[in-house]
């Protein structure tokens, strides 16, 4: 039971450091609303598209760990002060 344990939460490790170092790399990941063109279609399908409000036009948006990275270095950097 103990070994079984120690192998489910070794592999747990192992899975939260790799999707850290991916979003490392990779911090920013296509929008899902816009597909990464930054503009979507009005509702009748007419006139210009506008801008996306998901990613505010840019196409990419953070991903999760990232944000939280982000608001976690924030307040740390206000704490020193």
């Amino acid at each position: 039971m103990v070994p079984l344990m120690l192998t489910a939460i070794g592999i747990l490790i192992l899975i939260t450091l790799s999707y850290r170092s991916r979003v490392r790399r990779h911090p920013f990941k296509t929008c899902r609303r816009c597909g990464g063109y930054g503009r979507v279609p009005t509702r009748t399908g007419r006139g210009r598209p506008k801008a996306c409000r998901k990613c505010d036009g840019h196409g990419i948006r953070p991903r999760a760990w990232r944000s939280s990275a982000n608001r976690a270095r924030t307040i740390a950097r206000d704490a020193k002060r």
